[in-house]
């Protein structure tokens, strides 16, 4: 199969799918509730991030999801913030996992945006929310970390998306046992195909950036945007991936791709 079957490229002032421009709720109450969780200590640049890209994105509603290790530092700034049980370390504890799959069940999608610390017991309460919660989910920064032992299961899930670097989307392709190599020394024709031969195998959407191009790939599909990137650009890419995805759950390639401009 060559390229051109699969690969299609975006402007980056004018994107390929207008339709779902067009469509875009209308109001608040039809643009999709987000909930977004990490943080650990004093690490929340991150969640802030995330919160912030997806308000601009156009979300319907938002909701943050921290350890109360940040509590006091949050408490006043942060309107839509909840705080659920910390470790030792400032990071989630086992003992939040039951009101993380409350608020799961309020949202349409959620975002893991990262900083979530190296703590174990955080490792086990991120593996055992994916082991429970089925929506659409979104994964970024070092929470692709916690859940490479897992990643077997994450790229058969339905309606995951991974916004990874290189680095990261390197480790997730050695996790998954696809035998499938991203390396940072690739050519950006070398990634397109290496993600085309992934996402055609899996479930997984892939948002990645190389050699000055947005990357998405989904079932088999890939699209590249030429256009400088945003600094800390997993976050924000991340959550406004999340936002359009939750808009337009029904395709994930054009919402991911669009979600760039």
């Amino acid at each position: 199969m060559s390229a051109q079957d699969y690969w299609v490229r975006q402007d980056p002032a004018k994107p390929l799918y207008e339709d779902l421009l067009w469509s875009r709720p209308e109001n608040k109450m039809q643009a999709g509730k987000l909930l977004i969780v990490g943080g650990s200590s004093d690490n929340f640049k991150a969640i802030n991030g995330a919160y912030i890209a997806a308000k601009q994105a156009g979300v319907g509603a938002c909701k943050v999801y921290l350890p109360d290790s940040l509590e006091k530092a949050l408490s006043n700034v942060l309107d839509d913030g909840f705080y659920g049980p910390s470790n030792l370390s400032g990071g989630f504890s086992r003992q939040a996992l039951g009101q993380l799959l409350d608020l799961s069940v309020w949202a349409d999608g959620v975002l893991l945006a990262g900083e979530f610390g190296k703590n174990s017991e955080t490792t086990v309460f991120i593996e055992s929310f994916l082991d429970k919660y089925k929506g659409l989910l979104v994964l970024a920064n070092d929470s692709i970390d916690l859940i490479l032992n897992q990643m077997d299961q994450i790229i058969f899930r339905p309606k995951t998306i991974l916004v990874a670097d290189l680095s990261r989307l390197q480790k997730a392709g050695l996790a998954s046992k696809l035998s499938i190599a991203f390396k940072s020394t690739s050519g950006l024709m070398q990634l397109i195909q290496a993600l085309h031969e992934l996402t055609a195998r899996v479930n997984l959407a892939v948002l990645t950036y190389h050699l000055n191009s947005y990357v998405v790939s989904f079932s088999g599909q890939v699209s590249s945007t030429k256009t400088p990137s945003e600094i800390d650009w997993q976050t924000s890419s991340a959550a406004k991936a999340a936002v359009w995805s939750i808009q337009n759950s029904n395709n994930l390639f054009k919402a991911v791709t669009t979600s760039i401009i």
